[in-house]
């Protein structure tokens, strides 16, 4: 049996889908792209699991396919991060600004939809 599952042109470890050694399924997986989110929620569609009664999924960019698919994902405004760092890179050529590195903050914006929801009751 082979140990994963293609959705979306992403592998996603089938142990993140169907019960692993203990019998202990995951509630909610965290993916690192709203890419790999939404491959997660296609291959738990694939293991007849129900997104987000059976499985949260969560994904972090902000991407477009996210509002299709009721991702809730963490929106970092990657366009917003690119022009923050071209007018600092400027700045710097310029001569107008300090140029020691720094910490700079980027605003984020968590954006709810419907692929989480509080974990089903123990039925122990």
């Amino acid at each position: 049996m082979s140990t994963s599952k293609v959705a979306c042109g992403i592998v996603v470890p089938w142990s993140v889908i169907v019960p692993v050694t203990f019998g202990v399924r995951p509630t909610a997986v965290f993916a690192a792209s709203d890419e790999m989110a939404i491959g997660t929620i296609l291959a738990a569609r694939d293991f007849g699991l129900r997104v987000p009664y059976d499985l949260s999924v969560i994904g972090i960019d902000g991407h477009e396919l996210g509002e299709v698919f009721g991702l809730t994902t963490i929106d970092q405004d990657a366009r917003g991060q690119g022009a923050l760092a071209v007018r600092r890179l400027l700045d710097g050529l310029d001569g107008g600004s300090d140029t020691e590195a720094a910490d700079t903050e980027f605003p984020t914006h968590f954006v709810i939809r419907s692929s989480t929801a509080v974990p089903p009751a123990d039925p122990a």
